[in-house]
Parts: C-alpha cells; structure tokens; sequence
C-alpha cells in the first residue's frame, strides 16, 4: 500500500492537486445573448440579468406597465423583431421600441367558440413561424391545456388545444435538440408529478422517459423558463428562496449541472424582480427533431429516478481513481453545490 501511495505521489504533483481542486467556471450565456426579465409585481419593468450574479439592469425605455396584472410568459419574434407577452388574464401584449405597451388580442374572445372555459394563462413560447404555444387552465376541466395561436389575428391554429396531465407554468424548446421541455407546477394525475418533463406538443402528452425531480433545483416550482442556444436551461423558481437557477436537461445526470445564481435583484438598491417571464432574444425555438417522443439511449439513465444528493462532483474521477488504486482507507472526495 505504501508503494502505491509513492507511486501516486510521484505521478501527482501539488499544481495537479490544485487545479483538480478548482471549481469549473460558472455557467453563463453564448456570447451575444442576453437573459431578460419582466418584473411581476409593480412596478413591473424590464431588466437584462448578469446570469453569474443575478443583478438585474433595468432598461430605461421599458418601465410603464401598469396596465398587465401580471406577466406570465415572455418571447421574442425574430422575423418581426417584436417581443410579445402573455398576461395572466390571456392578452397578448406587444412590447414597443419606446417602452410602451400595445394589447394585440384577447385570448378569451379569440379562442371562445373552441375554449369557452379558459380561466388563466401561464406560459408563452414562440415558434418563430408566425405562431405561439400559450399552456392554461380552465374553469371546468381538471386538466392543463396547451393550444397554439397564430400571432396575426390570434385564432387558434386548427387541431393544437391538447390537455395535459398537469398545469405548465413554463415551456421552451431546446434549440440544441428541438425538443420541447416543460415545467409542471401542479397535477392532476399523480403519475406525472410535478418537475421538468419533456413533452410531446401533438399529443399534450410528457415523455415518462425525461423527467427532472424538483428536488435538483431546490424542491421549488421552476415558473417561466428559457433555453439559451446552446441548450442550458435557464429557470426562475417560486418557492421558499425564489431564485435564478439552470440546468442541462440532456446531460447524462443533469444534476451535476445544476448551479443557483440566487435572488434576482434590481441593480443599485437590490429591490426583487422576481418573476414569471423571461426570454433571451434571438434563440430560436422552431423544431428541428422528431415530435413524436423517443426513448432514451440505452447507456443514459432516465432522469426520473434522480435523487436529490445535493451536490455537484468536485475531484470525483481523482477521488474514485486513488479508492481503486489503495484498495482500502481512501474515499471520493465530499460534494458541494454552489449556491450564493
């Protein structure tokens, strides 16, 4: 045993030690890309987010919007460069260049012939084609609803209203892989708990294969959420410490990539913009792979039988290489996720 140890030793220098001690890099956006928010209490403003450190810089020109009760969902259309966002009480909203606010439709006359019981809306995610997916809940349905609207005059593309076995509180689609990922913020059928599922749009249907626990992100509801481009997924939670957090969904543990920026707060006095509605402009989110839902590789776990350890990995692979190689007396390193 004594042999073995030298023989480390030897092969192991203390810069070795140092640099496999040293945390990665904290997760940030793709270069030229920015994570938005829109306050949801008053006053409600726009603000661009340091995803490293969470502060919140308000725009100046995007300040007055006493006029929505609160955003639940936000996007941006590249084609027409315009942002829109979804009310609470199902108004899609128009964000001007000057700050301002424009009402476009009223969901609840629009699609009143098709959804008669529609009661509140809480998600919003652009397909960059024209069209929009809204999630909602209804008055007499014990179900969550997901329906696409076209964005000109706001009727219901024909064949889209599909329920869902909980209520989706945010939905954004992996550019990276094209498919679409949910939150799932209460349910109605105990089967499909509540967390970040995947989700089959045609069918209404989440993919049992591809569920996050909520007790990866802190046992919080993850409200509105967001995919930068290159496939992180950007979250704002609601809960015991309402938080900015991400995650990689596709990762083999997502757990391990899991990092909380912390309390989202306004720069220069650290007021909370805590809110539902965030969006990184210019991510497209058009579909690329299949709809139809496919199960996962033979060599990845699915995601629904992650626990909650707690932690992310520091020196694991050096930690289980000395456990091999001294057979006895040593152990992988402790684990310890990074919050503030």
């Amino acid at each position: 045993e004594t042999g073995v140890l030298l023989v480390l030793c030897g092969l192991m220098s203390p810069a070795t030690f140092s640099e496999a001690a040293a945390e990665a890099p904290l997760p940030t956006l793709p270069t030229g890309e920015v994570l938005k928010v829109l306050s949801y209490y008053s006053p409600q403003q726009v603000a661009s987010v340091d995803v490293t450190t969470g502060v919140g810089t308000v725009d100046p020109t995007a300040t007055g919007f006493s006029t929505l009760i609160g955003a639940e969902g936000a996007g941006f259309e590249l084609s027409t460069q315009k942002t829109w966002l979804l009310d609470v009480d199902c108004t899609l909203w128009s964000l001007n260049d000057d700050g301002t606010t424009t009402v476009e439709f009223d969901l609840f006359v629009t699609t009143e012939t098709e959804i008669p019981d529609l009661r509140e809306c809480w998600a919003l995610m652009l397909n960059q084609d024209g069209t929009a997916y809204i999630t909602a809940t209804q008055v007499t349905e014990n179900q969550g609803l997901i329906f696409q609207v076209s964005l000109s005059d706001g009727s219901l593309v024909e064949g889209s209203v599909k329920n869902t076995p909980f209520e989706i509180g945010g939905m954004s689609t992996d550019p990276s892989t094209g498919f679409v990922w949910v939150s799932a913020i209460y349910t109605h059928d105990p089967n499909y708990t509540p967390g970040l599922w995947r989700i089959n749009l045609e069918t209404g249907q989440p993919d049992s294969n591809y569920q996050i626990l909520p007790s990866v992100y802190n046992n919080e509801e993850a409200w509105d959420i967001a995919f930068d481009s290159s496939g992180r997924l950007w979250m704002l939670t609601w809960g015991y410490d309402s938080s900015l957090v991400s995650i990689d969904p596709d990762a083999p543990d997502p757990e391990e990539t899991f990092f909380s920026v912390g309390y989202v707060l306004r720069s220069g006095d650290d007021v909370s913009l805590g809110s539902d509605a965030i969006w990184i402009p210019g991510v497209g989110t058009t579909q690329t792979a299949p709809a139809a839902t496919t199960a996962p590789a033979a060599t990845t776990a699915p995601a629904a039988i992650l626990a909650n350890t707690g932690a992310e990995v520091e020196m694991l692979a050096l930690g289980s290489l000395i456990a091999v190689i001294a057979g006895a007396g040593f152990f992988a390193l402790g684990r310890g996720r990074r919050t503030q």
